[in-house]
């Protein structure tokens, strides 16, 4: 009797843990990539929230300079999907905050917010997701930044995993 008690109970746990589960966002997506506000909340991405973004394409030469085609969406795109501050809301104190990106080997760079938002500046930058129609490689995907107005491709990312908007003013 105790052990068909404990067995009901069991099996209706599990299926409340089942229903809660079937109810979060893309809990079978894993997330490619970490974005945090300037608030500090974070927010995950998989590869399916990419493709609700608008898509951009551009042509920049690669370190070999090789005339190359990168597809993925703009930076701001993204950062406004994390409530990030740009456009006419990036004013005042808010011009001091910098995006950090960090790529999986922990390389980083720095970008200032107007040099990504396309409200202040017409340089691109990109967060790709194919190079000339194909999936990135794994040496450089999932996704990889691309800046195709730098001389030198130094804040060229690859592998990004992460990006947080910093401010050193408190």
């Amino acid at each position: 009797m105790r052990l068909r008690a404990f067995s009901i109970v069991v099996v209706g746990i599990l299926t409340v843990c089942a229903v809660i589960r079937s109810d979060q966002p893309n809990s079978s997506a894993p997330a490619i990539l970490e974005v945090v506000n300037q608030d500090g909340k974070s927010f995950d991405f998989a590869s399916a929230d990419f493709a609700k973004l608008p898509q951009k394409e551009v042509t920049a030469k690669d370190r070999q300079g090789t005339q190359t085609k990168y597809a993925g969406v703009l930076i701001a795109d993204l950062l406004k999907q994390a409530d990030v501050a740009l456009g006419e809301r990036l004013r005042g104190k808010l011009l001091a905050n910098h995006l950090l990106v960090e790529a999986g080997d922990k390389y980083r760079v720095v970008f200032s917010l107007p040099e990504v938002d396309p409200e202040s500046t017409d340089n691109v930058v990109l967060l790709a997701h194919s190079r000339d129609g194909m999936a990135l490689d794994a040496a450089h995907g999932p996704l990889q930044i691309i800046v195709p107005a730098e001389k030198r491709q130094v804040r060229w990312v690859k592998n990004v995993v992460r990006m947080t908007v910093r401010s050193d003013m408190k």
